[in-house]
């Protein structure tokens, strides 16, 4: 079962759409850990891709720094870097979100200072 679940501030988003038409919303989510690594960060940051009208429906409603919910699945990404490098990410496929805050309620500095 490949079955991910994040729940956190969001950060960058964009919405586009396909040559057919099909709305893309590409966005990414910052979780913070609940432990502290050495000289490490203590926010991860998912990118997240919703598909379909829902991509356009809640595109209308994300504000960087809102807190939502994502479940979805992983996917890997493979690309080139321009130095000729072989890179990868994991991308995460969302089925569903859920709003947690109100509509332009998050900063840009939310990401950073999740509760807890």
């Amino acid at each position: 079962m490949n079955t991910i679940c994040l729940t956190g501030n969001v950060g960058s988003f964009e919405l586009r759409h396909t040559q057919g038409g099909e709305p893309i919303l590409n966005f990414s989510v910052a979780v913070r850990r609940s432990f502290k690594r050495e000289n490490q960060p203590d926010t991860d940051w998912f990118n997240c891709t919703l598909f379909g009208k829902r991509a356009e429906g809640v595109s209308k409603y994300f504000s960087k720094g809102m807190r939502v919910g994502v479940v979805g699945r992983g996917e890997w990404r493979e690309w080139t870097d321009k130095q000729g490098g072989n890179r990868k990410d994991l991308q995460v496929i969302a089925e569903s979100i859920d709003l947690l805050s109100p509509p332009n309620h998050g900063t840009e500095s939310d990401a950073n200072n999740l509760p807890y």
